[in-house]
């Protein structure tokens, strides 16, 4: 990407060791996710595990402003051994906002419950949950609204 500065000894052409992984501080979770053709849920939620406060997730926000560069190398190789499309295929067809618009429940609440049942819904109502989180997720509606 243009613009963008590569951290000492790194750079698209790196040798793939840390200086290229701090490198990609400068990218953001979105562009990261987009390079490797992760969806960005996959890309958030291992930031999540790797310990990376949710508050400080942002898509657009570069990970050095919210990693540290041993969880951008860590993301970086998670990232490198994965296959794009099985992540795309464990996660469900439908947002949540399109879950809640189909039960014609409001997405607010939906999102409450979702955080209830400690699901991470990362981008809000436009969120892809794993098929069988959302599988809950849509059980839980539907037991509710009895």
């Amino acid at each position: 990407v243009e613009g963008r500065e590569w951290g000492d000894g790194g750079g698209a052409g790196g040798d793939g060791g840390d200086g290229e992984a701090f490198g990609s501080g400068a990218f953001t979770p979105a562009e990261i996710g987009d390079d490797y053709g992760a969806p960005l849920e996959a890309v958030l939620a291992k930031l999540l595990d790797l310990g990376v406060p949710e508050r400080d997730l942002r898509p657009e926000r570069p990970l050095s402003e919210a990693c540290t560069a041993a969880q951008v190398a860590s993301l970086v190789h998670y990232l490198q051994g994965c296959d794009p499309i099985e992540l795309r295929e464990g996660l469900a067809d439908e947002s949540i906002g399109e879950l809640a618009s189909e039960l014609g429940v409001p997405h607010e609440a939906v999102l409450e419950l979702a955080r209830r049942l400690k699901l991470r819904p990362l981008l809000g109502a436009a969120t892809l949950l794993p098929r069988n989180e959302l599988a809950l997720l849509r059980n839980e509606c539907v037991r509710g609204a009895r």
